[in-house]
């Protein structure tokens, strides 16, 4: 089997190519899920589409991914203009990491250092841990 739409090995490329050379990937993939899983539950919510920053700033998308058996995680950025083209790249690897959230505020630290090395000034900053970006960093985390 192969991920959670319970397609054997390969069918999962060919849906992916399928829906690919068909346009609506995503909702091709959600058919073929519940076509496949009839009573399992609904379909998640719709993607997030990223938005481009206002003209006058620009914005930062990070993310990290712990590994619990090395205690480490690894991590990217891309600081972004209005026009959705990237500004800067970079990537992170860190040591003694103890879980998923720690990883994901390190990589949000190592970003605002990384903007503040830079110069950069008036950026959004985006990421997909909730209880990482609730936090309200200040200088005196940096």
């Amino acid at each position: 089997m192969n991920g959670g739409l319970g397609l054997k090995n390969g069918e999962a490329f060919n849906l992916a190519l399928f829906a690919s050379l068909h346009g609506g990937w995503k909702e091709e993939i959600f058919r073929q899920n519940r076509l496949l899983h009839p009573s399992s539950s609904p379909p998640p919510p719709p993607f997030e589409v990223w938005k481009a920053p206002d003209m006058d700033c620009l914005k930062l998308n990070f993310d990290a991914a712990f590994n619990s058996i090395t205690k480490s995680c690894g991590g990217g950025l891309i600081l972004r203009n209005h026009l959705g083209l990237p500004v800067k790249i970079a990537c992170v690897f860190l040591e003694n990491v103890s879980c998923p959230t720690m990883a994901e505020g390190l990589m949000l630290r190592e970003s605002l250092l990384l903007l503040k090395n830079w110069g950069y000034n008036n950026v959004i900053v985006e990421g997909d841990s909730q209880s990482v970006m609730q936090l309200k960093p200040t200088d005196s985390y940096l």
